[in-house]
């Protein structure tokens, strides 16, 4: 250490290090400590915008790219589900920088290092306490310390002991950060934005053979961090299929880099002496890639006398904040109001190129002026409320918490401080007025009267955790629906799955069965309350999804009652028709000698799919024609309900046929006795390795039935209008993966053997959704590709080959 040190830093990441550079130039002796060298290889950083490239340079010299392999940006490209992709470049001469986050630190610590007035210090943790600056016991008395040591600053965490408490940050969720070999971007040269999973993906390139894949999971998807499979079927739909399948490929042999994602308000810039830069200061979504950005302007800027300092960046990075919450708000929620505004963006930035500059310009921190801000976004607002919700007031109050952001933007000068300072990632200027969560839920709307946030977050969560748990193959269709519609389907389809746990319970006497039955139908109708069905329903086995879901039934039923009572009455209805048919059928006794309860005519059978599958067609579209009322044409209403057994009794019996073997297990025929009789087989031959051919005789007639009822739910999904693609999507997307498995189904011996089974592969499942959501609009396409799908796959039986043989 030199004799005599003048400015003090804490942290050497490319902030400190550009701030201890910058000040060694203006005659300054620098300590420069970083008390973690190695945690620079963290997932982090690795966008710069252009006037972040620009203080880079004045910092480190114009040849510091020379020293790290930094790739040229030249904007963003932002893709979205039934949008068409839309390029954002920065204006004309200007690029971005991306790079490995540890290349960019390293180059830094060596440039500064070199230069004769800064001493690098590796290992060097620093104290401070009541503003006085130890390291390793001994007292410093520098005329400057500047905090460059991020979200967790110790300098940080000092000042607030000695000038006030702050304000935790705000948990929104977490990033997964991954390598991906060997792929392209689908434009190279810009960072790309992919909307339509739990949260925004970004990918950009920051090696010659390597992209950066970051990932979004917000907090009410926290579980999906602990699922990568979960994790992957979720965002792989909304990937061009060679990103998908490169993240696949990762993702089995590549530990996740998880970073966590939050903000605090950028407004502590230090006290006196003490200043603080980047991370430290404050810090925002890194879905906007500000964060290194802003950084180097205050390493640019920290030089300066404080009050001069602080003002100068506090005004500078209000709109930068703005601009950070708004974009995740309204690319990630999936609330009607936040789909209109994204078509909104989307349309302004297609039809207006200057609307496209400003939107840069604010992204890249060279535009700060808040009414720039406020201009847009009104228009976009107004844009979306007239097309919206101008005649629909429930979609109007909807609207209402977006104005904050608009009005943000015109807060004077003197009060922002103040409305900052209590500003959260939802609420920019009313935060503090109200009660808020620290974390986005997907319903993104406040909880109903009576009812805590924090209690209504929680038991919405507990649902959709609770439906990825019994159901992925429903969970991603119903994660397209928006708004109320999406909740009175999570609700109604977890209700329909306790149902149907009562009826599947491996280890229920007939009299519980029956008890349980009555009591659910009193829960319907609202005799009974739910916590007291919860309570009765057996504890075992306690690890079984279905048994949690039917034991805290009463979460689910305080997410229902606030649904409008329309759609309540829908579900009601239905599902208690649901459940007495059920009751019919539950009752039924064994009647072949091996104890297996058997279903004995197609008729019989075609009876029991209305009950568990035609009756949720029904309640399906009383809920989408609800949901479309004025848009639907009086025919298409009709042929809506026409249809709507068929929509779901297909479903239906596609699960009957792929599980013919697994339900033997359980002692449970659901193909019918007669159509076995026809084959001179019984009914507990279906399992039996030597009568294949008569198996598959028997099971023929039902996978006939099911695509029957498949095309007339191909009609079901074209039926309802194009533009509304939500309800389309939720359609289309189980009908392909049905198509799929049928087809799969055919003359395929292991539909019979219970320890293998019939499925369709998760690449299959991808190629679906991706062709549905690409074609979800033109009714052409969609038709001629399920006539490619419908093709039988010509698949010869085992024992017929044997036969031949």
């Amino acid at each position: 250490m030199k004799p005599q040190i003048d400015v003090v830093i804490a942290g050497a990441g490319p902030v400190g290090c550009s701030a201890a550079l910058q000040m060694a130039r203006r005659g300054m002796r620098v300590l420069l400590a970083e008390a973690q060298p190695q945690a620079c290889t963290r997932f982090a950083g690795e966008w710069l915008h252009p006037v972040g490239v620009q203080a880079l340079k004045a910092a480190f010299g114009d040849d510091v790219t020379r020293t790290f392999s930094g790739f040229s940006g030249y904007g963003f490209c932002v893709h979205a589900p039934g949008e068409d992709s839309i390029v954002l470049p920065y204006d004309s001469g200007q690029t971005a920088l991306s790079f490995k986050h540890h290349e960019l630190v390293e180059s830094a610590r060596q440039q500064a290092a070199v230069h004769p007035g800064v001493t690098y210090a590796p290992g060097m943790r620093l104290a401070c306490d009541d503003g006085r600056l130890t390291v390793a016991g001994n007292r410093l008395n520098p005329k400057l310390v500047v905090g460059a040591d991020g979200k967790n600053s110790r300098l940080r965490q000092a000042l607030a002991t000695a000038r006030r408490p702050l304000r935790p940050a705000q948990t929104l969720g977490a990033m997964a950060g991954l390598e991906l070999c060997g792929v392209d971007l689908p434009i190279e040269g810009f960072g790309h934005v992919f909307l339509g999973g739990p949260g925004p993906m970004l990918l950009y390139r920051i090696g010659v053979d390597r992209i950066r894949i970051s990932i979004d999971v917000p907090a009410a998807h926290a579980h999906l961090k602990r699922d990568l499979n979960a994790l992957y079927e979720w965002v792989a739909p909304m990937l061009p299929p060679e990103v998908a399948a490169g993240l696949k490929r990762e993702l089995g042999r590549q530990k996740i880099d998880w970073a966590g994602v939050g903000f605090r308000p950028r407004l502590a810039y230090g006290c006196g002496h003490i200043r603080l830069v980047g991370d430290a200061v404050g810090f925002l979504h890194p879905l906007t890639a500000s964060g290194i950005t802003l950084g180097l302007l205050d390493a640019a800027a920290v030089g300066s006398d404080f009050e001069t300092y602080a003002q100068t960046r506090t005004d500078a990075s209000y709109v930068p904040e703005l601009l950070s919450n708004a974009l995740y708000r309204v690319f990630s929620q999936p609330s009607r109001s936040a789909l209109a505004l994204r078509r909104a963006v989307f349309r302004r930035w297609r039809q207006d190129n200057r609307a496209k500059a400003l939107t840069m310009n604010l992204l890249g921190c060279s535009v700060t002026d808040p009414t720039a801000f406020a201009g847009i976004f009104t228009r976009i607002g107004l844009d979306a409320f007239l097309r919206h919700a101008l005649t629909n007031r429930q979609l109007w109050r909807e609207f209402l918490p977006w104005a904050e952001w608009p009005l943000a933007g015109l807060v004077p000068k003197p009060l922002r401080v103040p409305v900052r300072r209590h500003a959260t990632a939802a609420s920019p200027v009313f935060a503090g007025f109200k009660r808020s969560s620290d974390t986005l839920a997907p319903a993104a709307t406040l909880a109903p009267k009576g009812m805590s946030m924090t209690s209504y977050d929680q038991d919405w969560n507990f649902c959709l955790n609770a439906l990825d748990a019994v159901s992925r193959t429903f969970s991603q269709p119903i994660g397209m629906l928006n708004d109320d519609l999406r909740k009175a389907v999570t609700c109604g389809y977890l209700l329909c799955r306790v149902a149907d746990t009562i009826e599947d319970h491996p280890e229920m006497a007939p009299g519980v069965r029956e008890h349980l039955y009555s009591q659910f139908l009193h829960v319907l109708d609202e005799q009974l309350d739910a916590r007291s069905f919860a309570l009765a329903f057996p504890k075992d086995p306690a690890d079984d999804p279905e048994v949690v879901l039917a034991r805290n039934l009463h979460r689910v039923w305080r997410i229902f009652d606030t649904l409008p009572l329309s759609m309540q009455a829908t579900c009601r209805r239905w599902i208690s028709e649901m459940t007495r048919g059920m009751m019919l059928y539950s009752a039924r006794r064994p009647v072949h000698p091996d104890g297996i309860v058997t279903l004995l005519t197609p008729g019989d059978l075609e009876r029991y799919c209305y009950f568990v599958a035609g009756t949720v067609g029904h309640m399906l579209t009383d809920l989408f024609c609800e949901k479309l009322e004025g848009d639907l044409l009086p025919n298409e209403e009709r042929r809506l309900r026409e249809l709507a057994e068929a929509f779901g009794m297909g479903l239906q019996l596609v699960n009957i046929v792929k599980d013919v073997g697994e339900d033997r297990e359980r002692g449970v025929s659901f193909v019918p006795k007669t159509l076995c009789d026809a084959q001179d087989l019984d009914v507990a031959d279906l399992t039996d390795p030597t009568r294949r051919v008569q198996a598959h005789a028997a099971v023929r007639p039902l996978i006939e039935r099911a695509q029957g009822f498949l095309d007339q739910a191909l009609d079901y999904a074209l039926t309802i209008p194009a533009d509304a693609k939500d309800i389309r999507l939720f359609c289309l997307l189980p009908l392909w993966m049905a198509v799929l498995t049928l087809q799969e189904v055919r003359d395929n011996d292991d539909l019979f053997d219970p320890k293998v089974g019939v499925k369709i592969s998760r690449a299959q499942v991808g190629t679906a959704i991706a062709e549905c959501m690409t074609l979800a609009s033109d009714n052409a396409a969609l038709r001629s590709a399920y006539a490619r799908l419908r093709q039988p796959t010509h698949r010869m039986p085992a024992m017929a080959v044997g036969a031949m043989a």
